[in-house]
């Protein structure tokens, strides 16, 4: 007809979200996020996600439906600390790296993961463990490592020009130094582009 669709059909997830709840909905465009999610939280204390878990942006302090916006992403907020932290043998924790023992005796199981990013931000050890998680054949260690020092050349060598930052998603995930890989990535990218390599 012409006109601008007065509403979008929305998917809502995840695991602050009850189960029966998570599904398709048809909203209309700037809707009051509490009416949407209104009686199906498991808790209070959440984060709202625009997007999914990996590439989405939280949406701190927004209380309504941002335009370009397909699905919401709901996370309890984790700030429970652990005693002895990283010391403890991880019976509970996930490992991708195999440094609990949940990585050997629970190697199938389910993980409720909340926000918390289990740690601070630590020095980058080369692992070989993101080339687990990316879908192409590139090096990621080196490849991060050269877009730290500004060495956009060795970027380009290294293949970042077949990327995309969200290529990286899993490997931020799984990443024993806890760091932002996609936004380094973007950042390298966005560097590329001004040196217009």
């Amino acid at each position: 007809t012409g006109e601008l669709p007065k509403d979008r059909a929305i998917s809502v997830g995840g695991p602050g979200v009850e189960s029966h709840d998570q599904h398709h909905y048809r909203v209309p465009l700037g809707s009051d996020l509490d009416k949407i999610l209104d009686g199906k939280l498991v808790d209070e204390d959440i984060r709202i996600i625009n997007g999914d878990v990996l590439g989405g942006t939280a949406l701190n302090g927004n209380k309504y439906m941002p335009f370009y916006n397909a699905g919401l992403t709901v996370l309890r907020e984790d700030r429970n600390r652990h005693f002895l932290g990283w010391l403890s043998p991880g019976l509970n924790k996930t490992s991708h790296s195999r440094v609990f023992l949940s990585a050997w005796f629970k190697k199938n199981a389910e993980w409720v993961l909340g926000t918390s990013q289990n740690g601070s931000l630590r020095a980058m050890v080369l692992t070989e463990l993101y080339d687990k998680f990316m879908p192409m054949n590139i090096m990621v260690d080196y490849l991060v490592r050269a877009i730290l020092a500004n060495d956009t050349e060795e970027a380009v060598a290294l293949g970042i020009l077949e990327t995309d930052p969200e290529d990286f998603a899993l490997c931020a995930f799984a990443c024993p130094s806890k760091m932002d890989l996609v936004g380094i990535i973007r950042g390298g990218l966005n560097l590329i582009e001004e040196e217009g390599i």
